[in-house]
């Protein structure tokens, strides 16, 4: 669709999504694992509207939450209870309390002081909670050091040393039912060969525990942000087969959590320039979108791939792509080619920003959350409209 058009109907910054990307990469995944014994399970926490999880829910993939408010999108998005896992290391009682009531299907608990946290509250509540223990398998996905799960020193999962002192606290409280094994080693993974590893680790524990019938081998599906190669759901269903062939053949149920995958490529933040500033030998292209809107680039160096909506013949020159945030890191990228004609009231896109765009938005300097647009064929409508922060404050309790 005309980003330059559709900016006329919806105020800049807004984020796009495209629908006939979002079914692709869904029906990518459910293809690849058709033929084996797997469940998948949306990333909740990757984008958060309850229009693009009901695409995943109408495809038969669950959803994979980490606190009460995502199993509510989830629940809202179309996902049956028992398709949810709740995975987290720091669940408060209330996620617990919430979970627990909506009758999810699986509790990821990440440490031994969890356990007794959710066997309390299952007792108090007089039901039985069925949960998978997360470890952490010590395998190092190669990726950003933030988007690394699976390290020793990773907040994340429970050590295999600690597992005899998991079990006993499991045999000890009959509100706890013991169903799963549960890892993810990382996100933003290229290589299909570099989550083997974790998977053969999982798979060899798991064979060495009795009465579960589940493995959850987490995400980690990459996507190109630049567009080059990179592993696609049909490389990664030959290596989670290879690793859990024989569970499978003895009927348990592999898991895994796309989220990335699904969202990325699919989400545009769409943004209107405001200046075009020269400045220490450098032009500066001043947008209206701020890192509050897409913090990815500020936190992880993330690279998105951008462009002006409309056709140049003008030659291209490097700028520097900013935000209008009091922050000198508020900065979209550095060296980017635009044309040299690009002007004030020129819109740009910023692509590849279905995932962590918005769900990790935020009402710093007191800007809105943007709105949310499901752009299918030739049509487009409002998912989720944008609120303000005086919207915001309106919650505010008086001093």
């Amino acid at each position: 669709m005309d980003m330059v058009a559709l900016a006329r109907n919806y105020p800049t910054p807004f984020y796009a999504y495209d629908a006939e990307v979002l079914r692709a990469r869904i029906a990518e995944l459910t293809e690849a694992f058709k033929a084996q014994n797997v469940s998948l399970h949306y990333a909740v926490k990757a984008n958060d509207n309850p229009a693009i999880i009901a695409m995943a829910a109408k495809a038969g993939i669950g959803g994979c939450t980490v606190t009460a408010g995502e199993i509510k999108r989830a629940l809202a998005g179309g996902i049956a209870p028992a398709m949810i896992l709740m995975n987290g290391v720091g669940k408060t009682d209330t996620d617990i309390r919430f979970a627990l009531a909506s009758g999810i299907g699986q509790i990821n608990v990440e440490s031994i002081p969890e356990l007794t946290v959710i066997a309390d509250i299952a007792r108090d509540m007089g039901v039985i909670a069925p949960i998978g223990l997360r470890i952490n398998p010590e395998v190092e996905a190669d990726t950003h050091s933030h988007l690394a799960t699976g390290r020793r020193t990773d907040k994340f999962g429970t050590l295999v040393e600690d597992l005899p002192e998991a079990k006993h606290v499991i045999a000890s409280r009959p509100e706890l039912k013991w169903i799963a094994l549960s890892c993810h080693i990382g996100t933003q993974v290229h290589n299909a060969s570099e989550l083997r590893r974790g998977y053969e680790v999982m798979s060899a524990l798991f064979s060495e525990q009795e009465g579960l019938d589940r493995l959850d081998l987490g995400g980690g599906f990459g996507v190109s942000y630049k567009g080059d190669s990179y592993a696609k759901p049909a490389d990664f269903a030959p290596v989670v087969l290879e690793a859990t062939k024989q569970l499978q053949a003895r009927g348990v149920r592999i898991q895994l959590e796309p989220g990335r995958y699904i969202a990325a490529e699919a989400g545009t933040l769409v943004t209107k320039v405001l200046y075009v500033k020269k400045s220490g030998g450098q032009t500066f292209v001043i947008v209206d979108a701020g890192m509050n809107d897409l913090i990815r680039p500020a936190l992880y160096d993330a690279y998105h791939p951008m462009s002006l909506a409309r056709s140049s013949k003008a030659a291209h020159i490097p700028c520097v792509i900013a935000g209008g945030v009091c922050e000198s890191g508020d900065v979209f990228a550095r060296g980017r080619m635009l044309p040299s004609d690009v002007v004030r009231g020129d819109i740009l896109e910023i692509g590849f920003a279905g995932a962590y765009g918005h769900a990790m938005s935020s009402f710093y300097n007191a800007r809105p959350r943007l709105a949310e647009v499901l752009i299918d064929g030739n049509e487009a409508r409002l998912i989720r409209r944008a609120l303000t922060a005086e919207e915001f404050d309106a919650a505010t309790l008086a001093a």
